[in-house]
């Protein structure tokens, strides 16, 4: 039995190496990086969970990358090329811009990022319910006087 929790063990840590070094060689190798940091334009706080999205101009795939607690994004494996930069962010207006990569520049810092709240008018609404007149519990009717009318 304990050469068999050894043997887990050894795995287990000839896996995590192994998965150290792959994430290691994909990170050197990502191509180009685009980042950023989005905030409130009003309050400066950080916008958690907003979508950065870049599109190849040429239509090829987007990729997506969410901003983590800090308001931060990063998109890597991008080669050089023409792309769309589109955030996102429920109750904010899109931000928009146009980018050019090239390997020369493997990185790209967007810097801050302003995102506008925009105020959405809904029509009104109407919550509609029927109340229950009478409920059998047992072998006993209840009967609820706020359900009916009365004059």
């Amino acid at each position: 039995m304990k050469h068999h929790l050894v043997l887990i063990w050894l795995m287990t840590v000839v896996m995590m190496l192994a998965s150290a070094a792959y994430t290691s060689a994909q990170t050197k190798s990502s191509g180009i990086k685009v980042s950023g940091k989005v905030i409130d334009s009003r309050d400066r706080q950080p916008l958690i969970g907003a979508t950065a999205f870049v599109t190849p101009t040429n239509g090829g795939k987007p990729q997506a990358q969410g901003t983590d607690a800090n308001g931060q994004f990063s998109i890597v494996n991008l080669r050089s090329g023409t792309y769309d930069l589109k955030i996102v962010f429920v109750g904010y207006a899109n931000y928009e811009k146009k980018l050019t990569l090239t390997s020369e520049t493997p990185e790209q810092n967007l810097g801050t990022i302003r995102l506008k709240a925009e105020d959405l008018e809904i029509e009104e609404v109407k919550a509609v319910g029927t109340m229950v007149r009478q409920e059998q519990r047992g072998d006993t009717t209840v009967f609820n006087a706020a359900a009916f009318k009365v004059n």
